[in-house]
């Protein structure tokens, strides 16, 4: 059980969120929340997480961010 990505940018903590990738994914459920600290982040997911990062090692890479962006799992 959960809740989804809709549902959790209504918590007052992430209000002032920005989603930068799956859009398409707003009504996914999420089960897990997951916090970004290194760019491999991606190779432990499994899917129904809510990723957050403040993207401090992305800053300066514009090519990561896309490839992170378009390769989470399940296409989100």
């Amino acid at each position: 059980m959960g809740i989804t990505v809709r549902q959790a940018l209504e918590i007052s903590a992430l209000k002032e969120a920005k989603v930068v990738g799956g859009h398409q994914g707003l009504d996914n459920v999420v089960t897990f929340v997951n916090i970004m600290e290194v760019p491999e982040v991606a190779k432990w997911m499994k899917g129904g997480e809510l990723l957050v990062t403040a993207g401090f090692t992305l800053r300066d890479n514009a090519e990561l961010r896309k490839s992170l962006i378009g390769n989470w799992p399940n296409g989100v």
